[in-house]
């Protein structure tokens, strides 16, 4: 866990503290009062056996990109801290990011899927013939491509990929020699990441020149960072202009960038997506003058911002 880091986003080191939170190993109640649930449970495990083992304390500092406006709290777990995180996990749930376990949040994960394929064949302008699904889960997003017979990849420590999705490795580093992708999925896996901007620049060459990567993400920032029941799954925070701003840095020229209602299994929030391509015209990192008002937004909204916040909210209950 590093106390100080520049963001992961733009690069920059100029932070804007906006609150803290304190743990204690053991407790069984958030802060609010509700009880934690197992899954909740097992993550401040995480956090007090994996990533502060020894403390019965913990206190996190929520911060803003005074650049960019991309949020993240300190400490920081390292790329270390954050494979070590999975290992653990993966004691207890073999099928991370497996099939959802409701006949509800697999039909709203069939939708998610769609939109990742429609997006994609929108701004390649065909279909893809070959997918690569990074972060992928089992590769449940690969379905509507594995339906127009695409041959479909998945890297994940997932240990059950779907029939006709071929695993290729749990991560990046441990991929053979391959062909590049006409298509990169990397849905709801940057805000796991330590390092989000390697990640890509790694993708980067896996996909073909005039291939299409589709990036998804949830907006998460409102009042501070969601952080009370469980600190450990989601490390980074973007908006749509940090999202936007990372592909930049990572050589990718952003095609399109959405924000609306869209899910995660059954949990209905907020996303951003970017759709992308290689830019081989840069020549060096993107640090110009970044925009952190998106965040300052979130952060303190005005009257009309909460009220537009309370609708989208009852929106995304009613499903």
């Amino acid at each position: 866990m590093n106390e100080a880091f520049a963001c992961p986003v733009c690069a920059d080191d100029d932070w804007e503290t906006h609150g803290r939170r304190h743990y204690r190993g053991g407790e069984r109640t958030h802060t609010q009062g509700r009880v934690l649930s197992d899954y909740e449970l097992l993550r401040r495990r995480v956090l007090f056996e994996v990533w502060c083992p020894g403390r019965n304390e913990v206190t996190l500092t929520e911060r803003m990109c005074r650049q960019c406006g991309f949020m993240a709290y300190a400490p920081r777990p390292t790329s270390a801290d954050v494979a070590a995180k999975y290992r653990f996990l993966q004691h207890w749930e073999d099928d991370i990011g497996g099939s959802a376990p409701s006949a509800r949040g697999m039909e709203l994960d069939r939708r998610r899927a769609d939109r990742a394929h429609r997006a994609i064949v929108s701004d390649l302008g065909r279909e893809p013939r070959r997918v690569l699904d990074f972060g992928g889960g089992n590769g449940k997003l690969l379905a509507p491509f594995l339906k127009q017979g695409a041959d479909c990849a998945l890297v994940d420590y997932n240990v059950r990929p779907l029939p006709g999705v071929r695993k290729l490795a749990d991560t990046l580093h441990d991929l053979p020699d391959i062909e590049p992708f006409d298509a990169i999925v990397c849905s709801h896996v940057l805000e796991h990441l330590a390092d989000p901007l390697t990640t890509l620049q790694s993708l980067y060459p896996l996909l073909a020149a005039d291939g299409v990567l589709y990036s998804e993400v949830p907006v998460e920032i409102w009042i501070g960072l969601p952080i009370g029941a469980d600190p450990v799954t989601h490390i980074n925070f973007f908006t749509p202009h940090s999202l936007t701003r990372l592909h930049t840095r990572a050589g990718l020229r952003a095609i399109t960038v959405r924000q609306f209602a869209g899910n995660y299994a059954a949990y209905r929030m907020q996303v951003a997506t970017v759709t992308a391509r290689r830019d081989d015209t840069r020549t060096a990192d993107d640090r110009s003058a970044g925009d952190a008002g998106e965040a300052h937004r979130l952060l303190r909204p005005s009257v009309l911002d909460r009220l537009a916040h309370a609708f989208r909210q009852r929106r995304l209950a009613g499903g």
